[in-house]
């Protein structure tokens, strides 16, 4: 019979052992091997024999083990056996929760083949929720928003304490500038530079934009090119405006008068990372080019007109438009037609294109053309 005897020696039967099903493999005399199934519950009496061996299958074995699975952010995330009483908290405590975890948006997904559902816990609030697992459940927990790498601020020049800065999340560009100490006495606030990144490509479209009207008025189709005198004059009013897209640096235009006066003023931007700053000495000069006789740098005169500096440039060359001035101002701004020039400005003269065709030379062409249709018509003539 079956006794209590060997299952002591081995501890005893586990709880979920399958006892309606003992394997028995027995030894026969004949020297063949044979293998019987005891129902316990049934036949607890049943009868070994000498060198009998009792195989006991677990409900993992004969059914396949149960699990739930965990996801997300803990150290060991995976499959789990689903054991007795197996709750939420106490699959998150075996699975390890990473430290930038966030407990108070666990995730429950179930689908017991009759409904399927997502549930949210706060472990947060309750670290002890004693909400059962059963088979299949997917558990996951969140991972914390992504720290945000630290904003590196550069700034130079006219500063009192140039260097580079880390900047807070919201932190603005009027607070910079107190944290480095505020402008020296030569510091140029009006061309103050602000180069960023993210708005490279715009100034680079601004200056393409004026260029294209530029090319637009100075290049027509080769034959009328042939017709126009001091076309170096037109080349350097073209490559003055295409070395400005090249040299595009990303400058954000602010105005400032002082770091009072920018603090709550639209111009007190937030700054991003990669930003540069820079606050020139204040200039003493500004420059002229496009349609002038002498295009130079000029000293700077306060009060001044953009005739006045014109002027002072040789005046307008024969094919200057003396309808549009355009102003690049310091700080990185463009104006049409100021009334007065600041430090540091750049005056752009555009150029108009004028034929200088003489009469002699339309006649020319006429008689050319009468020429050619006659001896055209003669010809037509003769083989007819």
């Amino acid at each position: 019979m079956i006794t209590k005897r060997p299952y002591k020696k081995a501890d005893g039967i586990k709880p979920n052992s399958i006892t309606e099903k003992i394997e028995i493999i027995r030894y026969n005399d004949d020297k063949t091997r044979s293998i019987k199934f005891v129902n316990y519950e049934v036949n607890p009496s049943f009868e070994l024999k000498n060198w009998d061996i009792i195989n006991i299958i677990s409900e993992e074995d004969f059914y396949g083990q149960q699990t739930v699975e965990i996801l997300g952010a803990v150290n060991y995330p995976g499959k789990y056996p689903l054991l007795k009483e197996l709750t939420i908290s106490n699959l998150i405590d075996l699975a390890k929760p990473k430290t930038n975890s966030i407990l108070n948006f666990v995730e429950l997904y179930r689908n017991d083949g009759d409904i399927e559902f997502i549930k949210t816990f706060n472990l947060i609030e309750n670290k002890t929720i004693n909400f059962q697992l059963i088979e299949n459940d997917v558990v996951t927990v969140r991972y914390k928003q992504k720290v945000r790498p630290p904003k590196k601020i550069t700034i130079k020049g006219e500063i009192n304490y140039p260097g580079v800065y880390i900047a807070l999340e919201n932190e603005k560009l009027s607070t910079l500038l107190k944290r480095a100490g505020g402008f020296t006495n030569n510091a140029f606030m009006a061309g103050i530079i602000l180069k960023r990144t993210s708005v490279k490509t715009q100034e680079a479209n601004g200056y393409t934009k004026v260029l294209n009207e530029e090319k637009k008025r100075l290049i027509f189709d080769q034959s009328k090119l042939k017709l126009i005198q001091e076309m170096d004059s037109f080349n350097a009013s073209l490559l003055f405006l295409e070395e400005k897209i090249y040299d595009a640096e990303g400058r954000v235009v602010i105005n400032i008068n002082s770091i009072n006066d920018l603090e709550n003023s639209n111009h007190d931007i937030n700054l991003e990372n990669g930003d540069e700053i820079i606050i020139p000495k204040i200039p003493k000069s500004i420059q002229v080019v496009g349609g002038v006789q002498q295009p130079t740098a000029l000293i700077y005169t306060k009060g001044k007109s953009p005739k006045h500096y014109v002027n002072l440039a040789g005046n307008y060359t024969n094919y200057a438009n003396k309808n549009k001035i355009y102003v690049f101002r310091a700080n990185g701004s463009i104006k049409l037609n100021p009334s007065l020039i600041q430090p540091g400005d750049t005056i752009y003269i555009p150029e108009n294109i004028k034929f200088k065709i003489s009469w002699a030379q339309i006649l020319q062409s006429t008689v050319d053309l009468l020429f050619k249709t006659a001896s055209t018509v003669a010809l037509i003539n003769n083989l007819n």
